[in-house]
């Protein structure tokens, strides 16, 4: 089974550096692949959600650096909280990876038109889960450095980059 197989990788995995300053918002309705996330992600601090709405208030109380959401959940499902997400100035630079069992080409497009920057099928590989989660923290920071770097008043600096109105604005 799904759980069986990812903890057998789980065990035979190379252990990342642990990084308890990085806060990872797993948002899943089912609680048996919510645990067995917080399990692999252990070196992580986690905070955890139910469906889109419940990961919205978690969102705004905690500011996760990056969120693993489901796609198929009730109330709100990942798609629309990637949405939400991406659409707001406050927090559309947080990561969000999205967990499916839908593996069709159309809704893998659909999953990445929503705003998400991994969309991982189930069952899905642990280790390339925790390569993912290190590839976007890594972005992510090389991307903040560049930002302050950027003198905003500088119209040359600016032009060396491919930077979204709402980047500047962030």
């Amino acid at each position: 089974d799904e759980k069986d197989s990812l903890q057998k990788e789980k065990n035979g995995q190379d252990h990342l550096s642990p990084r308890k300053d990085t806060v990872i918002l797993i948002v899943e309705d089912e609680k048996n692949i919510r645990d067995l996330l917080k399990d692999v992600l252990f070196d992580y601090v986690i905070h955890e959600a139910k469906d889109g709405v419940e990961a919205l208030k978690e969102i705004e109380h905690n500011h996760p650096d990056i969120i693993i959401s489901d796609v198929m959940m009730p109330e709100m499902d990942g798609l629309e909280l990637c949405n939400h997400v991406k659409s707001d100035m406050a927090y559309s630079h947080i990561p969000v990876v999205l967990l499916t069992a839908k593996t069709t080409l159309e809704s893998k497009v659909e999953g990445l038109e929503s705003g998400a920057d991994v969309y991982l099928e189930k069952p899905f590989s642990i280790k390339q889960l925790h390569k993912q989660i290190e590839n976007l923290l890594k972005l992510r920071l090389a991307f903040h450095k560049q930002m302050t770097d950027i003198t905003i008043g500088s119209s040359s600096s600016l032009s060396d980059f491919a930077i979204s109105q709402k980047d500047v604005e962030f």
